[in-house]
């Protein structure tokens, strides 16, 4: 009796992991109920113009991002980022090609403080592609691209900060994506001068 007993309590356990643990992933993912903390510091310089920013890119494409993801803490070595996958759905410039999967790092990272309230770390004004949307992407291989034997080994990442992702519209043609929370939209001048011309040429 005791031991029917105990193996029911060990099923009841087992089976209530199997519920509660894709639903905390699942919050994790959620990226928008996240606040954001911006941080700040030397930049290289970006493109002045939208010419400027297809040059400085080695590959222009429309991608989504997969909803997996792994989340990595500054170390001495390195700034925090979050490695996740892109799909590639059409592609204008480079290698790539629609089908193709590419590891892919962006300079954000989450963290939870001693206040227990989960937060995202965002650098340079880049802010998170967010999975389930496709967007057109400036990008190419990242400056650690070569380096082996790293997490990081062998990704893409955006050509440059805060001006390189554009959501699709799901809506109107020409309309940004209502359904991409404002606080997920680049916060720069010449972000909103590029969106239309990004659209016009690529959204096709």
């Amino acid at each position: 009796m005791m031991k029917k007993l105990f193996i029911s309590l060990c099923l009841a356990i087992l089976l209530t992991a199997t519920i509660v643990l894709p639903s905390v992933h699942a919050e994790e993912r959620n990226l928008e109920n996240l606040p954001i903390c911006t941080i700040d510091g030397f930049m290289t310089p970006g493109p002045e113009t939208f010419k400027e920013l297809e040059d400085g890119s080695s590959c222009i494409v429309k991608a989504v991002r997969s909803e997996d993801s792994e989340n990595y803490l500054p170390t001495d070595d390195t700034t925090g980022f979050t490695l996740s996958t892109l799909t590639i759905t059409d592609s204008f410039k480079g290698d790539l090609k629609a089908g193709d999967t590419v590891p892919f790092i962006e300079t954000y990272y989450i963290d939870t403080p001693s206040s227990g309230e989960r937060r995202l770390h965002c650098y340079f004004g880049h802010r998170p592609i967010l999975p389930g949307h496709e967007y057109i992407l400036f990008i190419g291989p990242s400056n650690v691209f070569y380096d082996e034997n790293k997490p990081w080994s062998g990704t893409y990442s955006t050509s440059y900060f805060g001006l390189s992702q554009y959501a699709v519209p799901s809506g109107e043609e020409g309309s940004a994506d209502a359904s991409i929370p404002s606080r997920f939209v680049p916060n720069s001048e010449l972000y909103r001068e590029f969106y239309p011309a990004v659209l016009k040429k690529y959204n096709t």
